[in-house]
């Protein structure tokens, strides 16, 4: 089944509103809205779950990823709308991962979530290209928080799909 529609496979008569209200019209199945992938980066796999659990309830993509060159290489290949990247990690710190990241994935957004909540630390982090930070320890909303903030800045929703 197709996730995203192209205008021209809509009844004609339809196109003009089919991203506001669907067509029934129409030859294939269509969503509203694509569904956002969210990679989860850090090196603890209980951080992982608490992030895939706390990110459940929104109906997001969810991938992860156990190390900077994981992230990478994920970010590459699957094109992440938003990056939760913790910063200290084996293999590859998470400054290095977020700039390869940027390099590979250039739409990503990325959202650093780290105990060193050094002022310099996030300066860093933010210099280097990401659009938030959350410290650990964290709350579930402070994440999904950030998460839709970026999302909304810059695709002007949250991308939770319509009830219709």
């Amino acid at each position: 089944m197709r996730k995203h529609f192209d205008v021209t496979s809509v009844h004609p008569a339809c196109a003009a509103t089919v991203d506001r209200v669907g067509c029934n019209h129409s030859r294939v199945p269509l969503t509203i809205r694509s569904v956002p992938n969210i990679l989860i980066v850090d090196d603890d796999a209980f951080v992982r779950a608490y992030l895939r659990d706390a990110l459940a309830e929104t109906g997001y993509g969810l991938l992860e990823a156990e190390n900077g060159e994981e992230a990478v290489e994920l970010a590459a290949s699957d094109r992440p709308e938003v990056v939760l990247l913790d910063l200290l990690m084996p293999k590859q710190s998470g400054l290095d991962a977020l700039s390869k990241i940027h390099r590979v994935s250039p739409d990503s957004r990325i959202i650093v979530i780290s105990s060193l909540d050094s002022e310099s630390l996030v300066e860093q982090a933010m210099a280097a290209g990401a659009q938030g930070f959350v410290g650990k320890p964290f709350h579930p909303i402070e994440v999904v928080g950030a998460v839709r903030k970026v999302l909304i800045d810059t695709r002007g929703t949250d991308g939770q799909l319509l009830d219709l």
